[in-house]
Order: structure tokens, then C-alpha cells, then sequence
């Protein structure tokens, strides 16, 4: 399996930083003692220097000669003449340098924390610290918001939430599925990118709001042993895989329960096994697609915890929690 994390092999680094004090990203990519100050600068340490082209794409004929398809073409990085993707005529890019921008737009209250490139620059992200904190059960939680855009036909512009634990260093993309993300298709216009920025702050503040009410809510449900173990088979039965996989990701659960960070201050709740779940996904639960390699290992858990099938897990495990918090008020 190729390394997630786009490695730069003319400089020996890996295209993504992150800030000093930001424990969730598993010891990946490059430090930094303070925040990039400008857009220059975040790409140059992000490793996010670099345009993409969109080309044509032509078939050969049977007497040799070219000739371009209509209706399809394809994304380049013309810095290396990498092949980035394939798909309709009417993609438009957003270069990393319009991304940046759109942070940067957004981050007079903010602070950039982290940015990088993955699947050799077929996918970037920027994450800002968001300018708010809440405190469940004496423990803090900082939001942030995710950009994250992609050079192909995969993945549109996307703006959201993510919420981090400080004590267990967990994370939680706050907005589930599709709803409450805004997404720019890169068949338009992006329009005025301060418009978007201001547009983002706005509804992103009305979610975080909405979301850590609903963490509070499940922080005041205290949770017996039986419904516990109840709750932890419900989440394993979202995730994919085999019986048995499932049924030791339970055992997992139920060892976070015991073992995880800041875990006995959030005494017998339904916060503390939802919490479980998340300390298992974000720093314990190995992707069934990884290889053994501890670089692979660690690069193959951030991707799939904050892009992929974990972070899909985390919310349905939030889900599960409401709606037995629901149950248990009625």
C-alpha cells in the first residue's frame, strides 16, 4: 500500500504540517512552533506549492493516428506530470492556492493548525482552530473547521466542523453525512471567497452550538453495565466486516471504557462509552486495509478516523447515543 501522506522525495518531507501542541494527528508530517502567518507560507510548509491542470484525453486509432475524447478529460500536476484523475469536461479546479486563501479568509479569529496532501495530490486539507471552547464534565473541547478539497472527480469543496477532545486528543467531525457541510461543486463559480468565508463562520457557529448540546446531553445519561455492552454491540454492528472483527472491536470498546485517556472523570455516563468509541477509532483500531509498517500504520488511522469509514463510525456511535438518550428522557 503507497504511504497516504504525499511524500516530497527532492526535499525528504512529507507534504503536510501541523502546529506544536496538536496531539491528534499521530505523529505525522512536520512541526511547526507557531502558525503560518500567510498563504505563502502555508503552502511552502504544507508542501502545497503546486497548480493542476485539467488535459485532454485522446484514444488511438487503428491507423495511428489521435483523437481527443469530448467528453471526458483529466487532472495533471504539471510540477511532476502526475496523473491525478479522470472525469467529465466540465470540472473546474480549486488550486491550492484558492483553498488557502479561503482559510486565511476565515482565520482572522482563527488560528491554521494543520494542512497537507494525500494520495499523491489527488486529495489536500486545511484545518483552523475555530475561536470557541466548551467544557464537558471539566473537560475542554476545541472546535475546528476542515477544508478539504479534491483534485479529481471524487471529492467536491468542502467546509465543516470537527470537534477535538484535549484530555484523549479524540476527534469528531461534527456535521453527519452530507447535511450540515457546505459543499461547492467544482462545476461552478466559487464566487467571492470572503463571502464564503464569512457564510462559513456563520453557519458553523449555529452547529457547534447545536452539536455540543448534544454531547452534554448524552454527558448527563448515566449508563449500566447491561445497556453498556448493549450499546457497544449496536456500534459494532455498524462497522464493516466479519462477525469476529466486530466482535473484537467490542472487546475494544470495553477496554477504552476501562483504559482510555481521561476516562474515570466521566464516570458510568453514555459520554464515556461514546467516548470509548472514539479513542478506539482516532488512537487504537487498525484500518483492515493497512499493512503492518508503523509510518503505514499511523498515516492509514489518521485518514480513515478523519476522512474514511472510522469517521462515518464515529458519528453513527454519536447517533446511537442520542437516540438512547432520546429513549431513556421519554
Amino acid at each position: 500500500m503507497a504511504h497516504e501522506i504525499e511524500f516530497d522525495t527532492e526535499t525528504g518531507k512529507s507534504r503536510m504540517f501541523a502546529v506544536e501542541g496538536i496531539p491528534v494527528w499521530h505523529g505525522l508530517g512536520q512541526r511547526l512552533k507557531t502558525p503560518p502567518k500567510d498563504v505563502d507560507e502555508l503552502l511552502e510548509v504544507a508542501g502545497l506549492d503546486w497548480n493542476v491542470e485539467v488535459m485532454p484525453i485522446y484514444r488511438k486509432r487503428a491507423d495511428g493516428s489521435y483523437e481527443e475524447l469530448p467528453d471526458t478529460a483529466c487532472t495533471v500536476r504539471p510540477m511532476d506530470d502526475r496523473y491525478l484523475g479522470s472525469g467529465g469536461v466540465d470540472f473546474h479546479v480549486v488550486q491550492n492556492r484558492t483553498l488557502a486563501e479561503i482559510a486565511f479568509a476565515m482565520s482572522k479569529e482563527s488560528l491554521i493548525q494543520t494542512a497537507g496532501s494525500l494520495r499523491d495530490g489527488a486529495h489536500v486539507w486545511i484545518m483552523l482552530k475555530y475561536p470557541t471552547e466548551w467544557t464537558i464534565l471539566g473537560q475542554k473541547h476545541e472546535a475546528n473547521l476542515f477544508l478539504s478539497n479534491g483534485h479529481n472527480w471524487t471529492r467536491s469543496l468542502t467546509i465543516g466542523g470537527t470537534d477535538t477532545d484535549i484530555v484523549c486528543a479524540n476527534t469528531l467531525a461534527i456535521a453527519e453525512s452530507s447535511r450540515g457541510l457546505l459543499r461547492f461543486a467544482h462545476t461552478k463559480n466559487l464566487g467571492d471567497r470572503l463571502k464564503i468565508a464569512l457564510e462559513t463562520i456563520q453557519t458553523m457557529g449555529a452547529q457547534f452550538d447545536n452539536y455540543y448540546k448534544q454531547v452534554e446531553s448524552i454527558a448527563k445519561i448515566r449508563l449500566g453495565a447491561k445497556d453498556r455492552l448493549a450499546y457497544f454491540k449496536a456500534v459494532a454492528e455498524e462497522r464493516d466486516g466479519s462477525d469476529a472483527r466486530k466482535a473484537l472491536f467490542e472487546k475494544q470498546l470495553e477496554e477504552r471504557w476501562t483504559n482510555g485517556r481521561g476516562q474515570e472523570a466521566r464516570g458510568q455516563t453514555l459520554y464515556r462509552a461514546w467516548s470509548a468509541v472514539t479513542d478506539a477509532i482516532d488512537h487504537h483500531v487498525r484500518p483492515s486495509y493497512v499493512e503492518s509498517e508503523s509510518l503505514k500504520r499511523r498515516e492509514a488511522r489518521f485518514v480513515d478516523a478523519t476522512f474514511g469509514g472510522g469517521a462515518t463510525l464515529k458519528r453513527a456511535a454519536l447517533n446511537l447515543a442520542l437516540d438512547y438518550a432520546g429513549a431513556s428522557n421519554n
